[in-house]
Order: structure tokens, then C-alpha cells, then sequence
């Protein structure tokens, strides 16, 4: 299967974090945690993201150091919160 251009990956990213602002915009967090189903739809974006982060090539890494702090762990601690 031939890899996904990195445009397309960061057009994967901003599509999944646009999920979840407009799924959450009027949540609370309590309403958050009493439904598995809202926890379900906010969460598998995270998913997206988070394989979707470990996709970008180093030159794109290298070419745009200030689009995201990739050198600094937190790219990578994406997966680490789903």
C-alpha cells in the first residue's frame, strides 16, 4: 500500500481535531463522563490523530518545526493519551 502523502496525514489531523471541537463544543465534562457514547465519538478522533502524527515524514518534521513542537516529545506522547 503506497504512503499517504504528507499533506494528506496533516489534512487527516486537522479533519479529526475539527471532529472533535464540534462534537464538544457545548459539552461539559460531566456530561462527558456519563456518556460512553460522546466519550466514544471524542475519542477515536484522538485515535486518528495520534496514528496519523507517527505518519509525517522528518523532512516534513524538519521542514515545519513551528506547525507543531515535533523534536520536543509531544507529537509523540499523542498516543500516549488514548
Amino acid at each position: 500500500m503506497p504512503r499517504r502523502s504528507d499533506e494528506a496525514t496533516i489534512q487527516q489531523i486537522v479533519d479529526a481535531a475539527d471532529n472533535i471541537l464540534r462534537r464538544s463544543h457545548s459539552l461539559s465534562y460531566d456530561q462527558f463522563l456519563e456518556d460512553d457514547e460522546k466519550q466514544d465519538a471524542l475519542i477515536r478522533p484522538l485515535e486518528i490523530m495520534g496514528e496519523a502524527v507517527s505518519r509525517v515524514s522528518t523532512a516534513f518534521r524538519t521542514a515545519n518545526p513551528d506547525l507543531m513542537p515535533w523534536g520536543q516529545g509531544h507529537a509523540e506522547s499523542i498516543d500516549s493519551w488514548v
